[in-house]
């Protein structure tokens, strides 16, 4: 009787462990609404610590893109709204409108390390071009995602963003000063932050993790804005940023490279936010967070002075 006893316990703690597994497994294919930032690295790492090192990485990486006809030297995002139930599936993306634009600025124009706040002929990536890309890159490049769970009226708010982002024009600007909302320009990463601050995803807690932040000399910063020449010879002779105390201009990105590592990292360690699930959809490694019971924020969704 008592080893009765002991194999009914172990069985239905057995039972139980299954079921909780599947029922994770279940809510995790049935999130309803997702907003997936996808995660294209670089060639190679791009490296944030002088301007030396990050000139000579970029470069490193436009000549391997001539090569491997990779399409994005510094990496890239992909911003995802897929509606199960209603079969939406939205893919976007801000990118230049012409590959070679920043290159030509920085090499022949001297705008130095001032094409970071460069407005640059740009353009909004559409879901046929993307899921053809997410395709190819999946079986030549390193990729990864983040795939959040959100609520009907979060969904809902984020295609409202898109639709009027697309009809204001605001995508014919790329990099700029980085503030999609206010229409003054967005890289890929900016674009996607915005999406993440519209849904009311808490990622500020992650934000140090996934981004890089410098300090541009201002004597660096060349181009339009700051109505100065630099040369490429300055750049790779400048050993260090700027400290806080000289003139300087505070840069801070989302670095694919950088996240993608973040994702692989929780990966390899495990996540112990128990908020976070591990996530995998084609060999690509991902991280799964379910925020469907956040209500969206109340503020304005476009901040135009």
């Amino acid at each position: 009787m008592v080893l009765i006893e002991i194999s009914m316990k172990w069985t239905y703690k057995y039972l139980l462990f299954i079921s909780t597994l599947l029922v994770m497994q279940f809510n995790q294919q049935l999130s309803g609404q997702e907003l997936i930032l996808y995660i294209v690295t670089p060639p190679a790492e791009i490296s944030w610590e002088s301007p030396r090192d990050l000139m000579r990485t970029t470069l490193f990486n436009q000549f391997r893109r001539s090569i491997r006809q990779t399409t994005y030297p510094l990496g890239h995002l992909y911003i995802g709204l897929i509606h199960e139930e209603n079969g939406v599936e939205i893919w976007t993306g801000m990118t230049r409108e012409h590959l070679n634009t920043a290159g030509q600025k920085v090499m022949r124009e001297g705008y130095g390390m001032g094409i970071l706040f460069a407005d640059i002929e740009g353009r909004l990536q559409e879901t046929e071009e993307i899921i053809q890309s997410i395709e190819k890159i999946e079986q030549f490049g390193e990729s990864s995602f983040l795939r959040f769970a959100v609520s009907e009226e979060t969904f809902l708010r984020l295609t409202d963003y898109l639709k009027e982002y697309t009809k204001r024009n605001y995508g014919d600007i790329y990099n700029g000063l980085n503030r999609p909302r206010e229409g003054l320009g967005a890289g890929c990463a900016a674009f996607g932050e915005s999406f993440l601050q519209l849904a009311g995803i808490p990622y500020e807690q992650w934000l140090s993790d996934w981004s890089a932040e410098i300090r541009i000399p201002e004597n660096l910063a060349g181009g339009n804005r700051f109505k100065r020449h630099v040369t490429i010879s300055r750049q790779l002779l400048t050993a260090k940023w700027a400290s806080k105390d000289e003139p300087h201009y505070l840069f801070s990105v989302m670095d694919p490279f950088i996240m993608h590592h973040w994702v692989i990292e929780k990966w390899n360690d495990k996540p112990s936010d128990s908020s976070m699930q591990l996530d995998k959809k084609n060999n690509v490694k991902g991280i799964f967070m379910d925020f469907s019971h956040l209500m969206p924020p109340e503020e304005p969704i476009f901040m135009v002075r």
